[in-house]
């Protein structure tokens, strides 16, 4: 990605003149740091890519991530700490979580089945949450889930979710092959909860084979 995508040190410097941020990673949508407060205190922030800001699905996604975040609460999901803009781009503290996307933590690694189990029944208690708030993810995949070396697993991403009780405008669905219930990839089913159960056990199926899932199963 193009260091012009981002905010330089000095801007970031000027803008959260309380913190050290040190960026963690990128994405096409966000810039993702570790901030340090004066007090020691550690937050993650995330902050949409500023040549993003008048892209209205990117803007959606950041925006409708944020609405789910206030409307969670559960160990499965990072918690909102505070947010806001800088001019028209937003930007989001959240609690510090030191993790890693599944893909990343074990490449082409087959997990045991005790350690797949793990994972899998965090998943589950996570999505069973989101759904009991009238929230349907439509983005559970390796890449969008946490590890941290304490087992501990989050599930991150919210930009695609679906309210049942919020009326809100939504971004394009992007669906992932493998992942995404064929029916929804194909635009021939609403978005359920059912869509994220196949989704979970697309995940499964990727950390018990080391390989990715099939378009179908």
């Amino acid at each position: 990605m193009s260091d012009l995508a981002i905010f330089t040190e000095e801007q970031l410097v000027q803008i959260f003149p309380d913190y050290s941020l040190t960026l963690i990673r990128t994405s096409r949508l966000e810039a993702l740091y570790k901030g340090i407060d004066k007090d020691g205190n550690q937050s993650l922030v995330k902050i949409l890519h500023p040549h993003l800001a008048e892209n209205k699905d990117a803007t959606l996604q950041f925006k409708n991530e944020l609405l789910a975040m206030q409307n969670l609460s559960h160990a499965g999901f990072l918690g909102l700490a505070s947010y806001g803009e800088i001019g028209n781009i937003p930007y989001a503290f959240t609690e510090c979580f030191e993790g890693t996307p599944l893909h990343e933590a074990f490449p082409n690694c087959r997990l045991t089945e005790q350690n797949v189990a793990s994972i899998g029944s965090q998943i589950c208690n996570a999505i069973d949450h989101l759904h009991a708030k009238g929230m349907v993810h439509l983005s559970i995949k390796v890449s969008n889930i946490w590890i941290n070396p304490e087992g501990e697993v989050k599930l991150v991403q919210l930009g695609q979710v679906r309210f049942a009780n919020i009326e809100v405008e939504y971004p394009g669905l992007m669906g992932t092959e493998g992942y995404t219930a064929p029916e929804l990839m194909n635009g021939q089913a609403e978005a359920l909860p059912l869509c994220d159960i196949y989704s979970c056990g697309a995940v499964l199926y990727a950390l018990l084979t080391a390989e990715r899932p099939p378009a179908t199963m």
